[in-house]
């Protein structure tokens, strides 16, 4: 299960996990398994975190940095993405990234989202 302290700082908002984030930089996030079905987390810096089997349903994460994070098995259907940073993050596994789930929706539009764990 995900680090309880993590989960704790990340459901006081944004500012604050962003603010822990900068001020431990060696910090990698443990949040795997947690329930953050629609929360709002722009901008949030997740890199690196591992975030496997996450439930992100409906989560808001524009402009969120997701960069070299463990996606795999994270439940990302109908998340807000749009201008999330995805390079380099891992969804092997059983994930819901790369399928109909991994879509994003900006001003009405909705586009699939693709990750390096899916074909071109």
């Amino acid at each position: 299960m995900a680090a309880e302290e993590h989960i704790q700082i990340i459901r006081q908002g944004v500012n604050v996990w962003n603010e822990c984030r900068q001020k431990n930089p060696e910090l990698i996030p443990d949040l795997h398994g947690a329930d953050l079905i629609q929360a709002n987390l722009d901008r949030a810096k997740l890199d690196k975190a591992k975030l496997k089997g996450a439930k992100f349903r409906g989560t808001l994460l524009p402009g969120a940095d997701l960069r070299g994070a463990d996606l795999g098995g994270a439940d990302l259907i109908i998340a807000k993405l749009p201008m999330a940073d995805l390079s380099g993050q891992n969804s092997s596994g059983r994930s819901s990234a790369g399928r109909a789930s991994a879509t994003w929706t900006s001003e009405g539009r909705t586009s699939p989202m693709r990750t390096s764990a899916e074909p071109n």
